[in-house]
Parts: structure tokens; C-alpha cells; sequence
């Protein structure tokens, strides 16, 4: 048994590549997406400044903030763009459980 986490209603084929599609969850808003392949889940909100990433640009595995254009990589979490080891984006693993997606909390 899982604990920690949050059965979706989504299956893997419902996340397209290159596009984010937001799960509300019990600890907060999860953004998914895949790439090339691999779903990716992370905050749906910016470490830095608390923007809806949503709202920011996906470009293969990089998330810019619409807010002050920090870019983050979607599949380590560290900030690519400025340089700051400090702020992390938070990520959350992946399973597909009987072909739906699980995210877990960390």
C-alpha cells in the first residue's frame, strides 16, 4: 500500500507533451507533464516568488516564472536561470497505479 499521495482520475495518455495540465490535491496544486516520455509532476507555484507556474513557459524540461522569469528545470528541480542553489522547485514522484496516475507527497 502507497500512503502519502493522491490518486488522479487521469491516465498516463491524458498528458500530452509540452503541456501542463494542473490536479488539485491535498497538498496543493500539482502540475504534470510529460517529457519526452517521462511524466514529470512539480508545484503548480514558483518557489521564488509564489506565481502560477501555470501560467509560465514550458519549453522542453525548463519551467520559466511569469512573474520574475526564474527558470527552473521541471525534471531536478534546480534553478537554471539565475544561478541559486537555495531555491528549489517541488517536485513530486510519479506512479502509474492500474493505468491511472498517483502522485506522492514528499
Amino acid at each position: 500500500m502507497i500512503n502519502n499521495g493522491h490518486h488522479t482520475a487521469l491516465s498516463p495518455e491524458e498528458i500530452k507533451l509540452g503541456e501542463l495540465t494542473r490536479v488539485e490535491t491535498a497538498f496543493g496544486s500539482v502540475l504534470l507533464t510529460n517529457v519526452e516520455g517521462k511524466l514529470c509532476g512539480f508545484s503548480a507555484r514558483c518557489p521564488h516568488a509564489g506565481a502560477d507556474l501555470a501560467a509560465g513557459d514550458l519549453h522542453r524540461n525548463r519551467i520559466s516564472c511569469p512573474k520574475h522569469d526564474w527558470k527552473f528545470n521541471i525534471e531536478s528541480g534546480r534553478t537554471v536561470y539565475p544561478a541559486d542553489e537555495a531555491c528549489r522547485l517541488r517536485r513530486y514522484p510519479i506512479q502509474i497505479i492500474d493505468g491511472r496516475i498517483y502522485i506522492q507527497e514528499r
